[in-house]
């Protein structure tokens, strides 16, 4: 009988741990913005920032993250990074991170990515849609400039 009481009273334990740290996350969670300024800009942050043990990730795990380019290919580091749970900004936005000083933008909240979101780049009147659904990965993974190109805003 006390086997399964321990059993119970440490599944409790666990429970109430992940749940303080979700909410923790929640409203306390590192986010980009345009006074910040992080690093390693173009690479995939999700290689350090999402790897299990890493020194990176154990500082902050990122649930998106990636890097915006302007038109000439360099930062464009007056942008920002929309999700949507609809094609071309419809729907509920989900979520709104600012670039930051080295055009990165990244949170470790938690994002619901159930069934997926569709990402929009706005800098200025610009605004560019990506029209396939994001399921939670490294934007800069994809968006490398060889598999696909890099993430562009005037």
């Amino acid at each position: 009988m006390k086997k399964i009481q321990i059993t119970l009273l440490l599944t409790c334990f666990i429970f109430i741990f992940a749940c303080s740290h979700y909410d923790s996350l929640e409203k306390n969670g590192k986010v980009s913005d345009s006074n910040k300024k992080s690093h390693n800009s173009g690479q995939d942050c999700m290689s350090c920032h999402g790897k299990e043990m890493s020194e990176a990730a154990n500082e902050a795990w990122w649930n998106v993250a990636g890097t915006v380019y302007n038109s000439n290919g360099g930062l464009n580091t007056n942008a920002r990074i929309e999700l949507w749970s609809l094609p071309n900004a419809k729907g509920i936005k989900i979520l709104s991170l600012n670039v930051d000083r080295n055009a990165n933008f990244y949170t470790e909240k938690v994002v619901n990515f159930n069934g997926g979101c569709y990402p929009v780049a706005i800098s200025g009147s610009d605004t560019m849609y990506m029209s396939s659904k994001f399921n939670g990965t490294g934007c800069n993974s994809c968006h490398n400039d060889v598999t696909t190109s890099r993430i562009f805003v005037k």
